[in-house]
């Protein structure tokens, strides 16, 4: 058995008897999302959250967070397969989920919550959506799974929609930022999505060291998408900056600076 399928394994049977031990009963699903909540405030990706499930036609969603300093709203659906050792989540499961929870989003700003149960955590959590969209609220959509994202397979793009940004968090992902010890995960920027190409960079001359030195000038808008997507992260972190260079194909490289 390898390390991924026993940390499958040790979740799933703590998510089981969550769920048993539960007052009044609770759904697995349930019991997933607050620990992927758990787990990723606990990594400094979010400020806690609340698990509310919804699920209509053509919606659904597992719960959201919003962050009032940042002014950040986080929505999150789980896709949960209650499969052991963890199966492939195709690209096709990936399109659907975040298009149910985008579709949420959208209704929320068009009055969705006079539809809802007065007084219920669905109505609430459309309330909550609806004023954070109203407030202009930087948007971030999360997909948690049990699964494994298949080869390939990456989230949506932002494309201007009023979406900063699109999380996919498998058991592999989850996995890596759990057994690194640090606790949390290392931010990696890729700057041909955030400003379309590379950006110019001049070596710092100087003697040699144990690391790379270079100066740059980053436009105000990359820096807002920057800071949109990660928040206060980028300044307490080491930066992964992934650079222009080989396509699909080819071997890249990444480099290490300190933020």
């Amino acid at each position: 058995m390898s390390d991924l399928e026993r940390f499958c394994e040790d979740l799933h049977q703590d998510i089981l008897t969550e769920a048993s031990a539960a007052p009044a009963g609770a759904l697995q699903a349930e019991v997933y999302t607050r620990r992927m909540i758990d787990y990723l405030t606990e990594a400094g990706e979010l400020d806690d959250g609340e698990v509310v499930y919804h699920r209509a036609r053509g919606v659904e969603a597992s719960g959201y967070s919003l962050d009032e300093d940042l002014e950040q709203l986080n929505l999150f659906v789980s896709h949960f397969t209650q499969q052991c050792p963890p199966i492939s989540v195709t690209k096709a499961e990936v399109d659907t989920a975040f298009r149910r929870l985008r579709t949420f989003l959208e209704r929320c700003g068009d009055a969705y919550a006079a539809d809802l149960e007065i007084a219920s955590p669905s109505r609430d959590m459309a309330l909550a959506v609806a004023e954070a969209v109203r407030r202009r609220f930087d948007v971030r959509l999360f997909l948690f799974t049990d699964g494994t994202i298949s080869r390939g397979v990456s989230p949506p793009r932002p494309n201007g929609e009023g979406i900063a940004a699109y999380e996919i968090w498998d058991l592999e992902r989850l996995f890596r930022c759990v057994s690194s010890g640090r606790g949390r995960e290392s931010v990696e920027i890729d700057f041909e999505e955030i400003n379309g190409g590379p950006v110019p960079c001049l070596r710092a001359g100087g003697a040699p060291t144990e690391y790379d030195a270079y100066l740059l000038i980053l436009p105000g808008n990359v820096l807002n998408a920057i800071y949109e997507r990660y928040g206060p992260r980028v300044l307490e972190l080491n930066v992964s900056v992934v650079p222009s260079g080989p396509r699909e194909g080819q071997q890249g490289h990444q480099r290490h600076y300190p933020a």
